[in-house]
């Protein structure tokens, strides 16, 4: 089974793409965790690269360009 951080993240990640995340608040009930969480989910992501908006008038967070992040091991051949 996937560590719960990691398909946190994937989750996110996944709604982010899809920029069906909702504010904050309905994002942190979609996945069952707190507000705090989801700022700090989102700031994971962030750090590690993501370019992450926020659109007032969708009220959805959105990746500004083309991108999905990858948490599984990919063996090079």
């Amino acid at each position: 089974m996937k560590d719960d951080f990691l398909y946190q993240l994937e989750r996110i990640d996944s709604l982010i793409r899809m920029k069906s995340t909702g504010h904050p608040q309905v994002l942190a009930e979609k996945l069952h965790l707190s507000e705090r969480s989801i700022y700090n989910y989102i700031t994971i992501l962030k750090k590690r690269g993501a370019p992450i908006k926020y659109c007032r008038t969708r009220k959805s967070y959105y990746y500004s360009c083309a991108g999905k992040f990858c948490f599984e091991f990919m063996e090079i051949k």
